[in-house]
């Protein structure tokens, strides 16, 4: 079977719109309030507000959000009752000593104002350096977001025409009822590294972007995942709840159209002029070998190469 048909069978096969649409029905209930929960606290720079799926369909009484430094979790941020907690779990705490180099010992639960939350905000603002984590990827993710925002002149103005979708005025971390870590579709949950809109007015289109660690483009299927979660981004827009997708979470203010056009970018940073060059090679080959119209929409192949030093990035189609 060719990827466009694997994708079919497992969307069939692990009822996954039944799954989407629970989502997005909840999403759309939960979402005022949600954005009512976001007027009780100010912005939190360097540490930035994310939510998700789970945490938005949680509860309409306690509403949690994530508040991440460099793409990496390091509190949850509780609203209830027009009060404002910032919660460190003791297994968080000692992870932010491993990657931060904060106490192991700063954890507890505080009011956002109080003394505690504002020197455990202060101790991230005053990061002398980004941290080496395991997972460098997640720092470039959140430098992209920033970026996608206006919130940083890094990557050399490439992203100023990308907006990363946002739930209720947060970054957010959009779900899939299909898995494609594997390289080959899932019937698990997954997520999209960055869902955004690249382009202005009524031109712009969904930017689908799957992001790798240096030296992992060849390795981690970052074509195929890239391309499943746009396929599967596309049969959630065409489905039963896809009406709601569109407007009540994308944020769109008018109806689907009749064509969809989604980019599938591969996020990805060869170590030398060499692997650069046999990634290429691999994307020609994927584009030849694979469909890129599902019904009347379409998917846009894209590479993006980036340079994790310099934060630098390059599209290219």
């Amino acid at each position: 079977m060719t990827l466009l048909d694997q994708i079919e069978r497992c969307w069939h096969d692990s009822d996954a719109e039944a799954r989407s649409c629970a989502w997005a029905k909840k999403l759309s209930a939960s979402k005022a309030a949600m954005a009512e929960a976001t007027k009780q606290f100010n912005e939190w720079k360097p540490l930035d507000v994310y939510t998700c799926v789970a945490d938005a369909t949680k509860s309409k009484v306690t509403i949690e959000f994530s508040l991440r430094y460099c793409g990496q979790e390091v509190a949850r941020l509780s609203t209830s009752n027009q009060s404002v907690c910032l919660k460190v779990s003791e297994s968080t705490a000692k992870n932010n000593a491993t990657n931060f180099g904060t106490p192991p010992d700063l954890y507890g639960e505080w009011d956002w104002r109080s003394a505690e939350a504002t020197e455990f905000r202060r101790r991230f603002r005053e990061a002398s350096s980004p941290p080496k984590l395991r997972r460098v990827e997640r720092q470039i993710e959140a430098a992209m977001i920033r970026q996608m925002l206006g919130d940083s002149t890094k990557f050399a103005g490439t992203l100023k025409d990308i907006t990363p979708v946002q739930f209720v005025g947060c970054p957010f971390q959009f779900p899939m009822p299909l898995s494609a870590n594997k390289g080959y579709p899932d019937g698990q949950k997954g997520n999209i590294d960055i869902l955004a809109r690249r382009g202005r007015g009524a031109a712009n289109r969904l930017s689908v972007w799957e992001l790798k660690a240096p030296g992992e483009e060849r390795s981690q299927s970052p074509l195929e995942q890239a391309y499943i979660y746009s396929v599967t981004l596309l049969k959630m827009l065409r489905s039963s709840c896809g009406a709601t997708w569109f407007r009540d979470v994308l944020g769109y203010e008018r109806s689907l159209p009749e064509k969809i056009s989604i980019e599938s970018v591969a996020v990805v940073s060869p170590s030398n002029a060499d692997d650069r060059m046999k990634f290429l090679d691999d994307f020609a080959a994927f584009k030849k070998n694979n469909c890129w119209t599902v019904g009347n929409d379409e998917v846009v192949p894209m590479v993006a190469f980036y340079q994790a030093d310099s934060l630098s990035i390059e599209l290219l189609q």
